[in-house]
């Protein structure tokens, strides 16, 4: 087991999405280090913060909408937004995240989301 937990860390620390856990609520329980180069915040800056407090207003109702049918069908969603940088400035990002279940209850326990800077895109 400690072999798959050294990839997991590996695939974490170097690849060029940002990957976090949430609370169902949107709170950052987890930032890859990623969050250093696309947003300009340490990983520990983000954990216990709500992405919501990230977000352009002009994009909170479609975030919200994706938020709310994730974990009502527990699937996967995906949206495209803007999110502050701690510079002030806003990046696009295209983020995919999955709800987790509990294995015995069938109960929504968190979110895993991925998210790219698609900034030249736009």
């Amino acid at each position: 087991m400690e072999k798959d937990n050294s990839v997991y860390q590996f695939i974490i620390e170097n690849v060029s999405s940002l990957i976090s856990r949430h609370a169902l609520d949107g709170t950052y329980l987890f930032a890859s280090p990623t969050s250093r180069p696309l947003l300009g915040y340490e990983p520990e800056e983000l954990v216990g913060r709500s992405a919501y407090d990230f977000f352009h207003a002009d994009d909170l109702v479609r975030i919200r909408q994706a938020h709310e049918e994730t974990l009502g069908q527990f699937g996967v969603a995906r949206v495209v937004y803007r999110i502050r940088h701690k510079l002030g400035h806003f990046v696009w990002f295209e983020t995919i995240s999955r709800v987790i279940v509990d294995e015995v209850t069938g109960t929504p326990v968190e979110i895993v989301a991925t998210s790219n800077d698609i900034t030249l895109f736009k």
